[in-house]
């Protein structure tokens, strides 16, 4: 969620993440209290499972962390956030999955795993007050590349978008060279099912980056982007002496999905409607 900007769809999707975790938490301070009314053979083999899927359940969403960040075209910032954070969950789960071999009394274990977590937890905090001094100093920045935008008039507005950005320009100069490729050699645009989550998965790039990618880059979003290059298709094929297609035949050879969007995206870009261009071409041919 954090790395593609998206919205969980319900509440649900977060709360089942904490099914195991809360139903083993109230077994375990349940033992506990009643602790003197049972045997120490019944209580030690539940703690030793209870450790083990506790440190199964955390290694498995360490190893989606690893995945999603190294999939994606993570920055530098959260990749190292995530990787830090990681390592210490990665810590604790051996930690836990290990207790049943350590033959440990489960009253010590108890002890130990607390101390792991204040130690885990501090870890934590100081990363998260790092994560706001990083977000301060790119405010910051924001706030002088602004001034010094405002102050010099020969700064490009892409310019100061570079700046702001939190995407690395080497990165943005990556991806312009790969969907260049796809929109000028490949013509991904005249696919009418074209998305920027299918762009996403052509590219192997986030869809924030891509994002990112359009409003700097292009300084327009990627709908106006593919749009302008449908145009721009509808425009040479006009242009072609051998033309002779319908309005309809035309808005669906270039990628659109519907009459009246290729006629409002027509006009923004060209200034007259199809029909109008078409009209003036054949006028220009025949003089």
């Amino acid at each position: 969620m954090i790395i593609n900007r998206v919205e969980p769809k319900s509440i649900f999707r977060i709360l089942i993440h904490f099914l195991l975790p809360v139903a083993l938490s109230i077994v375990y301070l349940t033992l506990l209290i009643i602790d003197e009314f049972l045997d120490v053979e019944i209580i030690l083999p539940y703690f030793n499972v209870f450790n083990v899927i506790s440190g199964i359940h955390l290694l498995i969403y360490i190893c989606n962390v690893y995945a999603i960040v190294f999939k994606h075209n993570v920055d530098d910032f959260r990749q190292y956030f995530f990787l830090k954070l990681s390592s210490v969950f990665l810590l604790i789960s051996i930690v836990l999955i290990s207790f049943p071999f350590w033959g440990f009394d489960y009253i010590y274990t108890f002890k130990l795993l607390l101390g792991i977590s204040f130690v885990a937890l501090c870890f934590i905090s100081a990363s998260f007050a790092n994560q706001y001094q990083f977000k301060a100093k790119i405010h910051l920045q924001n706030l002088n590349s602004k001034k010094v935008a405002s102050n010099d008039l020969s700064v490009s507005s892409k310019d100061v978008k570079y700046l702001n950005s939190l995407v690395k320009s080497d990165l943005l100069t990556d991806y312009d060279l790969k969907i260049i490729d796809l929109l000028e050699n490949k013509k991904i645009y005249l696919d009418r099912n074209l998305s920027i989550g299918k762009l996403s998965m052509m590219t192997k790039i986030s869809r924030h980056h891509l994002s990112q990618y359009f409003n700097i880059v292009h300084e327009s979003n990627f709908n106006n982007v593919i749009n302008r290059y449908r145009i721009k298709h509808a425009q040479s094929l006009i242009k072609n002496d051998s033309f002779d297609m319908s309005i309809n035949d035309l808005y669906f050879e270039c990628g659109f999905n519907s009459r009246v969007s290729f006629f409002r995206s027509f006009k923004s870009v060209v200034g007259i409607s199809p029909s109008e261009y078409i009209y003036l071409n054949k006028a220009t041919s025949d003089f």
